[in-house]
């Protein structure tokens, strides 16, 4: 099995994540908010989310922030992802 993902929009990982709240589970999840060691500067939230029962993740979501001098979150950038699985042949 091959695992690949694929950029969507904001709109898309919103309405999947509103539809099927109820129904989802967070696969998989890494936080730093206070930086890394080898990019002290920038805060990060990754979570892959997925159905109740399902073997793969189906959307992800990676933000990243500009951690300010008084330790406030300043610039942010999210991107989206939708998560597809194929059997290989």
């Amino acid at each position: 099995m091959s695992k690949t993902r694929i950029t969507t929009s904001a709109e898309v990982y919103a309405v999947l994540r509103a539809r099927h709240a109820g129904d989802m589970l967070a696969f998989g999840s890494y936080s730093a908010p206070e930086g890394e060691h080898h990019h002290p500067g920038i805060g990060r939230m990754h979570t892959a989310w997925g159905l109740r029962g399902a073997d793969h993740p189906l959307i992800s979501i990676e933000t990243e922030w500009d951690i300010l001098h008084d330790g406030k979150r300043g610039r942010a950038t999210s991107r989206y992802f939708l998560h597809i699985a194929r059997n290989e042949e």
